[in-house]
């Protein structure tokens, strides 16, 4: 296509050396019109086809182009694990979930007290963490954290079950509760987790609470985050 229009603009451009060394009685006024518009509409179309080339080089680089000639989309770029590592403590998380920390009894969270919330893909977290003396067992942490998740909700939810064996976080024993919440009509509309754990270094006391719409889902995101936390002070 661009060698059509570097052609035309060829062409015009010899029209016009040719319509100036034609005789003085003949008016080019006309023709010299006639080429300005068409040397302003071949720019424009240039313009056009430069864009579209653009935009084809685009899509062709959202596919792959086998051996055998068939197109696949390519892959996406692997999101990327983080480390948040502030208050005395680290937790890895991908990079578009946006982990935002307030206090508790303060406005600002600090070593000895804070939470930390994000949602993302359905699911929202809870990270609470307190300077108790003495620090809250694991148990209390997960009992603690259920009851103010029921003050704050002022939902009803239905215990499914808990533990503590062999359930660790940062190679810390912990413990664990599980709960549902149901609508008007008995049928489930959340399901969450609830982890509790103690620091040692620190003596500052953990809960995590979990919540989403869908068990596999929301328990594979606890679980994930669990993995990827660290006890530092």
């Amino acid at each position: 296509m661009k060698k059509i229009l570097i052609s035309a603009v060829a062409a015009i451009s010899m029209l016009s050396i040719t319509a100036c060394g034609s005789a003085a009685e003949v008016d080019l006024s006309g023709v010299t019109q006639q080429n300005d518009a068409l040397l302003a509409e071949v720019k424009s179309l240039s313009t056009k086809v430069t864009k579209l080339e653009s935009d084809v080089a685009n899509v062709k680089s959202a596919f792959l182009i086998n051996d055998d000639g068939s197109a696949q989309f390519a892959s996406a770029r692997p999101i990327e694990i983080i480390d948040y590592n502030k208050f005395g403590f680290s937790v890895k998380h991908p990079e578009t979930v946006e982990l935002s920390a307030t206090g508790l009894s303060e406005a600002e969270a600090t070593d000895e007290s804070g939470s930390i919330l994000a949602s993302a893909g359905g699911t929202t977290l809870l990270l609470i963490w307190s300077s108790p003396d003495p620090a809250l067992s694991p148990q209390e942490s997960v009992a603690g954290a259920f009851q103010a998740l029921q003050a704050l909700t002022g939902s009803s939810f239905q215990v499914l079950g808990g533990g503590s064996e062999g359930f660790t976080v940062s190679e810390q024993d912990g413990a664990y509760g599980s709960f549902v919440t149901r609508d008007a009509a008995g049928e489930i509309a959340g399901v969450g987790v609830i982890g509790g754990w103690v620091c040692p270094s620190s003596g500052r006391s953990f809960a995590l609470t979990m919540t989403g719409a869908e068990v596999d889902l929301t328990q594979a995101s606890f679980f994930s985050l669990l993995q990827g936390f660290s006890c530092k002070k």
